[in-house]
């Protein structure tokens, strides 16, 4: 696959369109940072991932808090650039 190791973060990640693209993107071997409010949803997720290859970090935050949103997303940067 021409996208495998690419590393793509997903916002709203446990709803219905995050989690088919999740599923999608984890079959292809990329790096994915899930991003959603519910955790215990989202730790779900991030093991079916897994299971299907994906190397996964998950974050639980609202981005309505555009400031740790903004933190968030350097923080996932500096660790593997998007």
């Amino acid at each position: 696959d021409p996208f495998a190791g690419n590393h793509v973060l997903i916002t709203g990640a446990t709803g219905t369109l995050g989690r088919l693209l999740a599923a999608r993107l984890a079959g292809a071997g990329m790096r994915l940072s899930l991003w959603a409010r519910d955790p215990l949803r989202l730790a779900q997720l991030a093991q079916t991932c897994r299971a299907a290859g994906a190397e996964v970090r998950v974050r639980s935050l609202d981005l309505s808090d555009t400031d740790a949103a903004l933190v968030a997303f350097a923080e996932e940067d500096e660790r593997c650039p998007f």
